[in-house]
């Protein structure tokens, strides 16, 4: 029997283009991981983003963030 609730890891992969610029840079290719518990993929897709971008605003930089790409994966 399946598990009602599993665990999923989700990695966000994004740059800051305006933040490597302004080193001279090429952007940078970062990642961010988020570990939680949803019924399905999507749904676990959808609750990363969103705290991915809570965060992002919670962190009062004014960078722009591009995702470039969401990977989900069972715990």
């Amino acid at each position: 029997m399946a598990a009602i609730d599993p665990g999923w890891r989700v990695t966000v992969s994004f740059t800051e283009p305006t933040f490597d610029l302004s080193l001279g840079r090429e952007p940078v290719l970062r990642q961010w991981t988020w570990h939680g518990r949803s019924w399905s993929s999507d749904r676990a897709h959808q609750a990363a983003l969103s705290e991915f971008r809570r965060l992002w605003t919670l962190s009062g930089t004014g960078w722009v963030r591009e995702v470039g790409g969401v990977h989900v994966e069972p715990e």
